[in-house]
């Protein structure tokens, strides 16, 4: 029965990344197919057409304290690992350096935060893969945050010099469009 279950768990594993893949890659094509040129894709303002439900879900995965540090940072930093030899995002550990940044104010700070707080107020609990291929820094005062984002498995995970948070993101992935189209447009050199 053990045997069954770790059988069990481990499909349930590849699937979930399988879709995760599968989604990526579209969303891939969709971003090639469009024009570089076009504004990075807007979001609703984060407290606009939320539940009383999805308000409690976003302040039990992202306290109200974590967002009003990325809110009232002056920028975020966006940093993420690219293959030099693919130009692939290649998955963040925790010991890993990453090759390339972006610093990121408003409005595009707004758009990327809105939508990925729309996101994390989401029902979904992602998967069990967590391989992130993007962290979010950000520093307001003496506080700091950094947060790994894995569009994969629909999941995130933060701390904070004050406490750890995290959660599942909605499977559509609105905070994944805005944040790929800005990294396109914007994106720095791979160190």
């Amino acid at each position: 029965m053990k045997q069954f279950a770790l059988v069990f768990l481990a499909a349930m594993f590849l699937i979930g990344c399988r879709n995760g893949e599968s989604q990526r890659a579209t969303n891939s094509n969709l971003e090639t197919e469009t024009n570089s040129s076009e504004a990075i894709p807007s979001s609703k303002n984060q407290d606009d057409g939320l539940t009383k439900e999805q308000t409690q879900r976003l302040d039990g995965r992202i306290p109200p304290k974590i967002r009003e540090i990325l809110n009232k940072a002056e920028e975020i930093t966006i940093s993420y690992n690219v293959d030099k030899d693919t130009m692939q995002l290649k998955v963040l550990m925790l010991e890993t350096l990453p090759n390339a940044d972006l610093k990121v104010s408003d409005p595009l700070k707004k758009q990327f935060l809105d939508s990925f707080y729309s996101d994390a107020a989401s029902n979904s609990n992602g998967s069990a893969c967590f391989s992130p291929r993007h962290r979010v820094n950000a520093k307001y005062k003496t506080e700091t945050v950094e947060l790994d984002i894995c569009y994969e498995c629909d999941n995130f995970f933060g701390k904070s010099s004050s406490e750890n948070f995290g959660g599942g993101l909605d499977g559509q992935r609105k905070s994944s469009a805005v944040l790929d189209a800005i990294i396109e447009k914007y994106g720095t050199k791979i160190k």
